[in-house]
């Protein structure tokens, strides 16, 4: 089986879809329900973690974020084509696999080798999961 990446083959309103919920997902998740954990393990002060989020407002760090999970579910998108999943159980498991192999193992090094909090990174890996997930079902609900 060869892969001949085919960009228009992806469904572009359904990547709209799931990236809109999935980025919605993620500032519910740091923004609103962990808030406060998330400031906390990121060692900074209430009122530090205030000044930074309103810098990336002003430098538009939210539409680079969203841009990335634009990207994300892209290149999933051309994976699901590319290797024939039709079913929202397999492209469920291949983003976990995925995630799993790419986020969650590459990820660990901020906690082994650069000191972050275990309760950091399972914060932000169990954020990365979930949303995955969510904009996998979404993609293929809307998609297949």
């Amino acid at each position: 089986m060869s892969l001949q990446t085919n960009w228009f083959q992806v469904n572009y309103l359904a990547a709209a879809v799931a990236t809109t919920l999935g980025f919605l997902f993620s500032v519910v998740w740091l923004r609103i329900i962990f808030k406060n954990k998330w400031i906390k393990y990121c060692r900074w002060s209430y009122q530090e973690a205030l000044e930074i989020m309103e810098a990336n407002q002003r430098d538009k760090s939210i539409y680079w974020s969203f841009l990335e999970h634009f990207i994300s579910m892209i290149v999933l998108g051309v994976l699901f084509h590319n290797l024939q999943i039709n079913t929202i159980g397999s492209a469920l498991g291949l983003s976990i696999l995925l995630w799993f192999g790419f986020m969650a193992t590459l990820s660990l090094n901020e906690v082994l080798w650069h000191g972050e909090k275990v309760e950091f990174y399972v914060l932000n890996q169990a954020s990365f999961l979930f949303r995955t997930i969510l904009m996998t079902s979404i993609y293929g609900y809307c998609a297949f």
